[in-house]
């Protein structure tokens, strides 16, 4: 683990060193992906490279498909033109409240990968009634591998979820970017509640239903006297197999809705209280992250 946090830092030096990177309609780009199935356990045996072809180029979006993509994968125009117009929106309502993204190839813009996740399904392997196809990642060691900002979507989905994803994995650019290099790497309990917010400031679900939703998932584990703190530093949120995981998802977030929805109404202190979580204590564990930002925003005494 620690080979690759110090494999990250590396990575970013390297890539501050490097001149900016533009694309236009056409162009052809290589990229770091990853195989969910030969990267369990071991993540670095799931990077692998794939092409992709620039399809769509906004103000603050590059749009990419993945070439020589299954005809039963491809996305619709209609798919890719919806997602398109929907970031360009997220871009500057995220950015406002979290602040900027990282911008490597310094083109001012954020890149969209549309490709067929080499998830179980894509394998056509034995599934579960509760596994789902993976909907989209970010991975923050490949942005310095690849010296670009970019997220990866799977090219079939509802649309609805895919722009929860699109807001969700977008976030965890911002924060990744700031904090390159955690004390716990596998602490990301305030990245991924935030991250789980994220959805929530997109405005494209509704939401009553998305904290119901929330709910949901904890009501059993709480009939049965059960509720697991995130915060804590003990949850290994890259053990996508962990029973537990959902219920820390679903417990960060309605923490995190609790506090800058009921405890903070003030929408100055609200940005202060998010960006005190991000910009402050960096690379901290969850917990102190947490604990300075409520202090600082006076929901703590000392």
């Amino acid at each position: 683990m620690k080979k690759i946090i110090i494999t990250i830092v590396s990575l970013i030096i390297i890539a501050n060193m490097v001149y900016s990177h533009d694309f236009h309609i056409g162009d052809q780009h290589t990229f770091w992906q990853f195989d969910v199935v030969k990267g369990s356990p071991d993540m670095e045996k799931g990077y692998y490279q794939s092409d992709f072809t620039c399809i769509r180029e906004g103000e603050f979006t590059l749009v990419f498909l993945e070439n020589n993509i299954k005809d039963s994968q491809l996305p619709s125009e209609d798919y890719i033109n919806r997602l398109f117009n929907r970031f360009e929106q997220i871009f500057p309502l995220l950015s406002e409240y979290f602040g900027p993204p990282s911008d490597l190839d310094e083109n001012g813009k954020f890149i969209i990968l549309l490709a067929d996740i080499r998830d179980w399904f894509y394998y056509e392997l034995p599934t579960t009634d509760d596994m789902a196809p993976i909907q989209g990642y970010y991975w923050f060691p490949f942005n310095g591998m690849n010296n670009n900002d970019y997220l990866t979507m799977d090219t079939v989905q509802p649309l609805i979820d895919s722009y929860g994803t699109l807001a969700h994995e977008y976030f965890h650019n911002v924060y990744d970017h700031m904090n390159p290099e955690p004390v716990d790497f596998t602490d990301r309990a305030v990245n991924e509640a935030l991250a789980h917010y994220a959805i929530y400031l997109n405005g494209t679900i509704d939401k009553d239903s998305y904290v119901q939703w929330q709910f949901s998932i904890l009501k059993k584990d709480l009939e049965k006297g059960k509720l697991l703190n995130p915060f804590i530093g003990k949850m290994d949120y890259f053990d996508i197999e962990n029973p537990d995981l959902h219920h820390c998802y679903a417990a960060g977030y309605l923490f995190m809705y609790y506090v800058s929805e009921e405890l903070i109404k003030d929408a100055t202190l609200k940005r202060e209280f998010f960006n005190t979580l991000i910009y402050e204590e960096i690379n901290a564990s969850s917990l102190d992250k947490l604990t300075n930002a409520l202090w600082h925003v006076g929901v703590i005494d000392d």
